[in-house]
């Protein structure tokens, strides 16, 4: 299964929390793919030590340099890394051909054998929506995309990169956030939208990018309540969006004994 993962050094503990979930989740070997500016392989060294079976891990470091400067918004909650996936296919080698990108900050509690070998039935990215039918429309109609296209979470994306390779050009990508630059909320997931709109696939929110937050809607609008039974039998991606992380002191939720599952102190 081929990972790719972006990161920089201040997140390698939520990085390795994650990966000793993949590990004691999924079967199977792995290719992590990591995109960063200052990680490299003394940072990847360390971290396997943290890895009950590091021997199923390959890591593969791509070091980028600064292409974003000026022609991005980036800034600390948005920082450069989360442009890279949007670069996947340019960055990778051409021998891969899928990959899985997830976040930092999330945690695998079931297989993702199932969700790595999904049809992408024409898409180029799959992923789960966290909006309702009104900010699907407003954002479509704000980010000039095609008509109904879903807007994606970006923290979790099954990508079929050669279909990716076939329209992408760097070009294309800054082109379009240099013409709607003052209408980018959520940049990257603004950009996919408005370049990809046509080309995105969903799958269940629930399931494959539960939060908190999302726990707190379903809760007073739906009959089918979520808690923790209900997560321990079927959710499969647990995410932190936002600012509500288990390891910050503020924490709401019950999600956060499932990080604490699977961190230990390496950084």
């Amino acid at each position: 299964m081929n990972i790719l993962i972006t990161v920089n050094v201040a997140y390698l503990k939520h990085f390795l929390t994650m990966l000793r979930s993949i590990e004691s989740n999924t079967k199977g070997d792995f290719t992590i793919y990591v995109i960063s500016k200052d990680v490299n392989d003394e940072h990847i060294s360390v971290l396997k030590t943290g890895l009950n079976y590091p021997e199923r891990f390959t890591f593969v470091c791509k070091k980028i340099d600064s292409v974003f400067q000026g022609k991005a918004p980036v800034s600390k909650k948005w920082p450069e890394t989360i442009y890279y996936r949007l670069f996947a296919g340019n960055i990778l080698p051409e021998s891969v051909d899928k990959i899985l990108y997830l976040d930092t900050d999330i945690i695998v509690l079931k297989d993702l054998n199932e969700l790595y070998s999904m049809d992408f039935g024409g898409k180029i990215f799959i992923g789960a929506t966290h909006t309702c039918k009104f900010l699907r429309w407003f954002n479509q109609v704000k980010n000039r995309a095609p008509k109904k296209s879903p807007y994606l979470n970006t923290g979790v994306l099954l990508i079929d990169l050669n279909g990716l390779r076939k329209v992408h050009s760097d070009e294309r990508v800054f082109g379009y956030i240099k013409k709607n630059y003052h209408r980018l909320f959520l940049p990257d997931q603004d950009v996919l939208q408005g370049l990809y709109g046509d080309k995105l696939g969903l799958i269940d929110s629930h399931k494959y990018g539960l939060s908190d937050r999302h726990i707190t809607l379903n809760n007073m609008f739906h009959k089918t309540k979520i808690d923790k039974n209900w997560v321990d039998e079927n959710c499969c991606i647990i995410h932190y969006i936002g600012k509500n992380k288990p390891w910050k002191g503020k924490y709401k939720g019950f999600l956060n004994k499932y990080y604490y599952d699977y961190y230990i102190e390496k950084f």
